[in-house]
């Protein structure tokens, strides 16, 4: 269980001890209210997502409006994802995930190229 800030310390001991008894007294019942293990983790993943949005948001929406880092980043994502191959699987999934945001860059890259010469154009 995770400490509640807006609990006093009474209070979690007293929650803390409820918790106990409940999982003493069905255990089936209080793994139940513990969740599966896939709804603990997207949990997690949205806690994580939310940390770093805040703290590195700006930054890196910045980054990703740059474009010209995106060829540089898909060649980064494509070595890792060959040294994953002997490595291991975690480096391919991160050479994958540096991949996806080369290319995203550059595709705002160039739909922003685009963009404005299509609005140029008097005749279009």
């Amino acid at each position: 269980m995770t400490p509640d800030a807006r609990l006093s310390a009474a209070e979690r001991a007293a929650l803390a001890h409820l918790e106990a008894a409940a999982a003493a007294a069905d255990p089936e019942f209080a793994a139940r209210l513990k969740g599966t293990p896939g709804a603990r983790i997207h949990a997690l993943a949205l806690r994580a997502h939310a940390v770093v949005s805040a703290r590195f948001g700006r930054p890196l929406a910045r980054l990703a409006r740059g474009g010209w880092w995106g060829a540089p980043t898909l060649v980064a994502g494509l070595v890792l994802v060959v040294l994953g191959v002997s490595t291991g699987l975690a480096v391919a999934v991160v050479g994958a995930l540096a991949c996806t945001a080369g290319l995203r860059m550059l595709a705002g890259l160039v739909e922003r190229r685009l963009g404005g010469e299509r609005t140029s154009r008097p005749g279009d």
